[in-house]
């Protein structure tokens, strides 16, 4: 089993850290939610992500449904270079940049 973590990071940026698998996602997508919900959270910052499928990609796009039905914006920031490959083949990667 992978695991993966979230911590709030000044300012309003939340970081995830690990791998981001069908293991690992379901997990963070509850917590990634009630982040979103609490804190004025503007950008993700993937620069510690080790490792990520589509489950990863998936969690991303729910996330940031989930602000924009809040009204609010999200930015990924240092988004890895296999989950822009992924984004790209999906035909995703705009809606993460």
């Amino acid at each position: 089993m992978t695991s993966a973590t979230l911590s709030f990071q000044a300012p309003n940026t939340l970081q995830i850290s690990g791998e981001l698998d069908f293991d690992s996602t379901l997990g963070l997508q509850t917590m990634g939610r009630d982040w979103l919900n609490k804190q004025p959270i503007v950008q993700i910052d993937l620069a510690a992500v080790s490792k990520s499928n589509s489950a990863g990609l998936a969690l991303l796009l729910e996330w940031q449904r989930e602000a924009k039905r809040q009204g609010r914006g999200l930015v990924f920031i240092n988004i890895p270079a296999n989950l822009q490959a992924a984004a790209e083949v999906y035909g995703v990667y705009g809606l993460l940049t």
